[in-house]
């Protein structure tokens, strides 16, 4: 029996899995954006942290975890703050 692709979205929104890799993809969007409108490349980026230039590619790769602590420490390095908001229940009410 085929399933629908509704049936298929609606089982990995099932998967908590589904909402790391969408918070991931924000992050990381959110990163470059800022990396993007500051003029910083990925090279700049490591100096300011005291890391390599290929950690920050596998950070922006999604290719490693980083802790919240690192996540903080990254804006810093953009001149920002890190603000979290919750998004709608998962469960309609």
């Amino acid at each position: 029996m085929k399933k629908s692709s509704l049936s298929f979205i609606e089982q990995r929104m099932k998967d908590p899995r589904f909402y790391q890799e969408k918070l991931i993809l924000r992050t990381t969007e959110a990163i470059c954006e800022l990396m993007e409108k500051q003029g910083v490349n990925r090279e700049e980026l490591a100096r300011r942290l005291g890391h390599k230039k290929g950690y920050i590619t596998r950070i922006l790769d999604g290719q490693i975890s980083i802790t919240i602590r690192k996540i903080s420490d990254i804006f810093w390095a953009l001149e920002h703050e890190v603000h979290v908001e919750t998004g709608d229940s998962l469960e309609p009410t």
